[in-house]
């Protein structure tokens, strides 16, 4: 049978557990090629590997507009390319990874 003390131990256990998440500061792109970089970098690569209908239609709806904006001129092709081939490299797919893309390395 659990006792007051044992549940002031859980209490005490779990007190600033809620008071420390903070959550991540919202993205500001500094230009349009920042954000490009930004929406490579959280754009679900492995969308066409989903068994949900949902999320590959969405996958592929992302995947074209992000296609379609990476020819918009060098800068964006290159960053396209970039996280294309780090996402799609590594031992399963018999490549060496590739390093991930820094936008340092794209910054004008």
């Amino acid at each position: 049978m659990s006792t007051d003390n044992e549940f002031q131990q859980f209490d005490d256990l779990f007190a600033d557990w809620s008071t420390e998440y903070t959550p991540a500061p919202k993205f500001e792109a500094e230009n349009d090629l920042h954000q490009f970089f930004h929406d490579c970098e959280t754009f679900d690569w492995y969308y066409n590997y989903s068994d949900d209908q949902r999320v590959w239609t969405r996958g592929n709806r992302e995947a074209a507009s992000l296609k379609s904006r990476s020819n918009k001129n060098n800068s964006t092709l290159s960053i396209y390319n970039a996280w294309s081939e780090h996402m799609f490299s590594g031992p399963e797919y018999g490549t060496e990874k590739t390093p991930r893309p820094k936008w340092e390395d794209y910054r004008a």
